[in-house]
């Protein structure tokens, strides 16, 4: 058995700001300032489900040769074609 040589961590402490919203949500999570009328395209930290959302894709992504470290991945695999063919995912 060979030993990993290719690393890559991923740092998921902004998570929530990666996660696109469906065309049909963006108008939920609008707010107005005195400037301006905004709308999320990402989602927000906070809202409600958020956090269930980036669980669920969270567990989908450790399906793989990852290593969880709370809000990091370490992704470790033995030759580079591997480590580009587990990474097209991201």
């Amino acid at each position: 058995m060979e030993k990993d040589q290719y690393f890559l961590k991923l740092d998921l402490s902004k998570g929530y700001w990666q996660m696109p919203r469906r065309m049909e949500d963006i108008p939920k999570t609008a707010f107005v300032t005195m400037d301006c009328h905004y709308e999320f395209l990402r989602m927000p930290f906070g809202m409600m489900n958020s956090g269930a959302t980036l669980t669920r894709e969270e567990v989908a992504v450790r399906n793989g040769p990852y290593v969880d470290y709370i809000d990091d991945l370490l992704v470790h695999t033995e030759t580079w074609e591997v480590h580009v063919e587990t990474l097209g995912g991201f």
